[in-house]
């Protein structure tokens, strides 16, 4: 309501369990979007906005089974957002093109390694196109699918993690201006983090301890440092843990 509180939520129809979800202009209207990762009935769904606080009714297209978590890049150049899912149990990644106006083609497959749960995007080689990666919680590693250039990517690359590696991103760590990699290890409670040596290609990884079952992460400057620090959700100690740059 403009003050940091918040007017009763409304709902939209999705399908089966939805797991995960991602905000992105699909159709350049200029108005955000939503696309919804259903887990119990292997699809995505995407409800456009339509203006005035309302959306379309859902948009299914299909990926592989139970996606799990899901990312928006324009990985082709071509100025649309298209679609990144991790399909946890067909241990593989689907890529959606956006052919324009908000509708996608078919999605390419990606083998992953096992239970590939979280997915995060970002240019890690510096040659402005996007890559992508997975943890590959069963696999206990990461992938990296780097990009050919035309929106096509070559097979992963992994490096190795700790146990159930559960959510990963990119951020810049160290103020070099190349993309790191940082995972929560959720089956080892710590997180670890993969420096970019600057060619796209990473140092093995640097653990820090977390609280129990860490599942997710982020990244913030939240001491005005210029130095991003890391917020951790461990859900087997419910609580919160942050990590200050200078500290780690």
């Amino acid at each position: 309501t403009g003050n940091g509180t918040f007017a009763t939520q409304h709902t939209f129809p999705t399908g089966a369990t939805p797991q995960s979800l991602a905000v992105a202009d699909v159709n350049g209207d200029s108005k955000l979007d939503i696309i919804v990762a259903h887990a119990g009935s292997d699809n995505i769904g995407i409800l456009l906005n339509i203006g005035d606080d309302k959306f379309s009714a859902i948009i299914i297209y299909s990926v592989g089974s139970e996606p799990h978590s899901i990312a928006t890049a324009d990985i082709n150049g071509d100025n649309k957002i298209d679609i990144i899912v991790a399909n946890a149990d067909s241990d593989n990644i689907s890529v959606l093109v956006n052919i324009g106006n908000g509708t996608f083609a078919n999605h390419m497959i990606y083998a992953a390694g096992s239970s590939p749960y979280s997915v995060a995007v970002a240019d890690i080689d510096g040659d402005k196109k996007v890559d992508i990666i997975v943890a590959n919680s069963n696999a206990n590693n990461i992938g990296i699918f780097i990009n050919k250039g035309n929106g096509t990517f070559y097979d992963q690359i992994t490096y190795s993690t700790d146990s159930q590696p559960y959510f990963v991103i990119a951020a810049n760590m160290n103020g070099d201006g190349q993309f790191d990699i940082l995972v929560a290890n959720r089956g080892k409670s710590n997180v670890g983090i993969f420096f970019n040596k600057g060619n796209g290609t990473f140092d093995p990884q640097i653990t820090y301890p977390s609280g129990v079952a860490p599942y997710s992460i982020a990244v913030a400057d939240l001491n005005e440092n210029n130095k991003l620090d890391i917020i951790v959700g461990n859900a087997g100690s419910d609580n919160v843990g942050v990590l200050l740059a200078d500290c780690i």
